[in-house]
C-alpha cells in the first residue's frame, strides 16, 4: 500500500472518530425511563431534585453517558441535559417564582418517562388556616395581626406563596402577603367591630372571626357630695356586668386631691371606701377598672369640700376687787357639719401662757393683784385643725369695792 493511500485511510479513520464522538449517546430502542421527584409541592422560590432511571429492554443500566433531556411546562429544569452515571441521570427543578401545575418528564431516545405533576406556589396550598392576635377588640378600636398558614398536602408549612386578605369591616394593611419560611403570612386589622377576616390562596380559603368586647365600666357615688374638711366621704365603687366582655383584672381608686391611689383588686360588686378631705377645694374622685385583655373604663363623682368654723365666747364680769376670783364661762361649739373640737384655748392678758378647757360649756377663774382693765380671749380648735375666730371680753379690777352709802 502506497504511502499515499496509508495517509488517506488514516484521515478517514480520524475523522469517522470524530463523528462518532458529536452524535450523543441515547438510550437503545425498547428502554424505558423511570422518572422520580423529592417534592411534588414546591413553594414558589423552591426546588425539588428530579432523578431519571434510564434502563435497556434487558434490565441492565444504559451505557454511562447516555443523555437524558428533562422538561417542565412550569418552573425550570436545571441542566436540561444530563449524561447518566449507572443509569442514573439527576437535574433539579427550579420554581423560580412561578405559581401552577408542573409536568416535568426525561426522555433519551425514544424512551420517554410518563409525566409527573408538581404543585407550585400557590397551587400547592392544601389548607389555609386563620387566626388574630388579639381574638377581640373594644369600641375604641385597636390593631389586631391577622396571621394565615398555609400548609401543603404533607402537613408543612408551604414558603412564598401569595396570599390575599380580605375583611367585611375596618382596614388591613395590606390586601395580601407572602409567606414565611414557617408558611405564614401576616397583614395588621384595624377595626371597632366584630370582623371576619378571610385569607385565599388558589381556591382554598380560611377565616377568622374577631369579637367586639365592650369595654368594662364603673360608676362612682359620694355622700355627702357637699363635706367639710375633716368629715369622712364615703364613696361606693359599683362595676358593671361583664356578661358581655372580658373577666375584671382590678379596680382602682382615687380621690382626687393627690394622695395615693388604692388598689381595690378584682372586685365585681358594689365596693365602699371612706376619705377624708384635708382642704376646701373641689374634687372629682375617680374609678379606673380594667380587665384581664387591658381593656379600661372610667367613673367619676365630684365633690366640692368646705370648711366649717368653729364658734367660741367667752363672759364673765364687768368688774371685780382685788385678789377678788373673777370666774368666766367659756362656751363653743363646731361648725355646722364640721369634726368635733379637740381643744378650747384661753389667755389672759396680764399673764404669759395659755390655759385650755374642755369643749363645750366650762368656767375658768383668775385672781388679780393689781388694779386695771384686763382683757381675756378664747379660741377653739377642731379635729381638722380649723380655728375659730378669737373671742374677747373685758374686766375692770377695782382698789375696794364701792361704799354703800349711808340710809
Amino acid at each position: 500500500m502506497s504511502r499515499a493511500t496509508v495517509r488517506f485511510v488514516l484521515i478517514g479513520l480520524i475523522a469517522a472518530t470524530v463523528a462518532c464522538d458529536k452524535v450523543p449517546l441515547l438510550a437503545p430502542t425498547g428502554s424505558t425511563v423511570t422518572l422520580s421527584i423529592s417534592s411534588t409541592s414546591v413553594a414558589s422560590n423552591g426546588t425539588a431534585d428530579v432523578i431519571a432511571a434510564v434502563i435497556e429492554s434487558s434490565g441492565t443500566p444504559v451505557h454511562d453517558g447516555t443523555e437524558v433531556t428533562f422538561q417542565a411546562s412550569v418552573g425550570q429544569i436545571d441542566p436540561v441535559v444530563v449524561r447518566t452515571e449507572g443509569g442514573i441521570a439527576r437535574s433539579t427543578f427550579r420554581a423560580n417564582g412561578a405559581s401552577g401545575t408542573a409536568r416535568v418528564t426525561a426522555f433519551s431516545g425514544g424512551a420517554r418517562a410518563t409525566d409527573i405533576e408538581v404543585l407550585v406556589g400557590g397551587a400547592a396550598a392544601s389548607t389555609v388556616n386563620v387566626r388574630t392576635s388579639p381574638t377581640s377588640v373594644s369600641q375604641n378600636g385597636n390593631p389586631v395581626e391577622v396571621i394565615a398558614t398555609v400548609r401543603d398536602v404533607s402537613g408543612n408549612g408551604l414558603p412564598g406563596a401569595q396570599v390575599v386578605f380580605s375583611s367585611d369591616n375596618g382596614t388591613l394593611s395590606a390586601n395580601s402577603a407572602m409567606t414565611d419560611s414557617n408558611g405564614e403570612a401576616r397583614v395588621t386589622l384595624t377595626t371597632n367591630r366584630q370582623t371576619i377576616v378571610r385569607a385565599s390562596i388558589a381556591g382554598k380559603e380560611g377565616q377568622a372571626t374577631v369579637n367586639l368586647v365592650t369595654n368594662p365600666t364603673v360608676t362612682v357615688s359620694a355622700s355627702p357630695t357637699n363635706p367639710n374638711v375633716g368629715i369622712a366621704t364615703v364613696f361606693t365603687i359599683t362595676p358593671g356586668p361583664t356578661t358581655t366582655g372580658n373577666a375584671i383584672a382590678n379596680v382602682t381608686f382615687d380621690p382626687g386631691d393627690g394622695t395615693p391611689t388604692v388598689n381595690l383588686g378584682p372586685i365585681t360588686s358594689a365596693t365602699t371606701r371612706s376619705h377624708i378631705y384635708t382642704h376646701a377645694d373641689q374634687y372629682q374622685a375617680t374609678a379606673v377598672i380594667t380587665d384581664v385583655a387591658g381593656l379600661r373604663g372610667q367613673g367619676s363623682a365630684g365633690v366640692v369640700v368646705g370648711r366649717a368654723i368653729p364658734t367660741v365666747n367667752v363672759s364673765g364680769p364687768a368688774s371685780v376687787v382685788v385678789n377678788e376670783p373673777a370666774t368666766f364661762t367659756v362656751t363653743s361649739a363646731p361648725g355646722t357639719g364640721g369634726p368635733p373640737l379637740t381643744l378650747v384655748r384661753v389667755a389672759f392678758s396680764d399673764v404669759a401662757g395659755t390655759r385650755d378647757v374642755q369643749p363645750g360649756t366650762a368656767t375658768i377663774s383668775r385672781t388679780y393683784s393689781t388694779t386695771g382693765t384686763y382683757e381675756v380671749t378664747a379660741v377653739a380648735f377642731d379635729q381638722a385643725g380649723t380655728q375659730s375666730p378669737t373671742a374677747r371680753t373685758s374686766v375692770v379690777v377695782r382698789a375696794s369695792a364701792t361704799p354703800v352709802p349711808p340710809p
